[in-house]
C-alpha cells in the first residue's frame, strides 16, 4: 500500500466524475517550501520580464518506500527535485471543483514519467 505525505499546508482531495471525494489527505505538519527570487532579465514597453531564481528547499524529506509526497507546484519544478519520481501535485486545471472561488477538490494528480 501506499503511503501519502501531503507537505502543502492544504487539505486535499481528490473527486471523481460524479463529484464525490474519493481521496482525501490532511496536511501533514511538514510545509515543503522553497524561496524564490525574481530576476528581472528585460523590459517590454515598460513591463518587468523576469526569470524565477530558486533557493535551497526548506522542510524536504529524503525518498522513502512506497511513499508519494504531495507538494506545490512551485516545488515540484525546483531544479533540486527533477530527478524524483516520488512527487506529486494536485490538478487545479479547469475541471478542479472550486467552492467559493478556492479549490475544494481536484480529479488527479501531476506526476513525472
Amino acid at each position: 500500500m501506499t503511503t501519502f505525505v501531503n507537505l502543502t499546508p492544504h487539505v486535499v482531495r481528490v473527486a471523481n466524475e460524479q463529484d464525490e471525494v474519493i481521496f482525501t489527505s490532511d496536511p501533514s505538519g511538514i510545509r515543503a517550501t522553497v524561496k524564490t527570487t525574481p530576476n528581472i532579465v528585460r523590459v517590454v514597453d515598460g513591463a518587468p520580464m523576469s526569470v524565477t531564481e530558486y533557493g535551497p528547499l526548506g522542510d524536504f524529506p529524503e525518498p522513502a518506500n512506497n511513499t508519494l509526497y504531495i507538494v506545490s507546484t512551485m516545488v515540484f519544478q525546483h531544479p533540486d527535485v527533477q530527478h524524483r519520481n516520488d512527487l506529486v501535485v494536485p490538478d487545479s486545471g479547469p475541471d478542479a471543483i472550486r467552492k467559493e472561488g478556492q479549490v475544494f477538490a481536484v480529479r488527479r494528480f501531476t506526476v513525472r514519467q
